[in-house]
């Protein structure tokens, strides 16, 4: 008996070892959707529309016509800048939180040594 009365812990152990892994990546996995999808805990990264211009089927009637589509490009030029360093700083920032995360979850996985 002494030899097989460990097995019912062990088992339990990885249950519950298993059950809060799973608790963890369903946590990270829905916080990572609320991120996508309202912006908000990261903060908010509008994607620039291109100008209307670029996709009319003929050439420039004019001379401003082509100088004002030249100056939208501009604008969408930076516009697309700004996107992908909000974007960047996002991902950065998201990274950085799950990695302090996994951090806590293995210093309370080895019971708070050396933390």
């Amino acid at each position: 008996m002494g030899g097989t009365e460990w097995a019912p812990l062990a088992f339990d152990f990885w249950l519950w070892a298993a059950s809060n892994w799973d608790r963890m990546r369903l946590t990270f996995l829905v916080a990572a959707t609320a991120v996508v999808i309202c912006g908000s805990a990261y903060g908010y990264c509008p994607q620039p529309t291109e100008p209307f211009c670029v996709d009319q089927r003929f050439t420039f009637e004019d001379e401003f016509r082509f100088r004002s589509c030249r100056g939208e490009m501009e604008n969408y030029q930076a516009e697309v800048n700004g996107y992908l360093s909000c974007l960047k700083r996002a991902s950065d920032s998201a990274l950085n939180d799950y990695n302090a995360a996994v951090e806590k979850f293995n210093c309370r996985a080895h019971r708070g040594i050396g933390c």
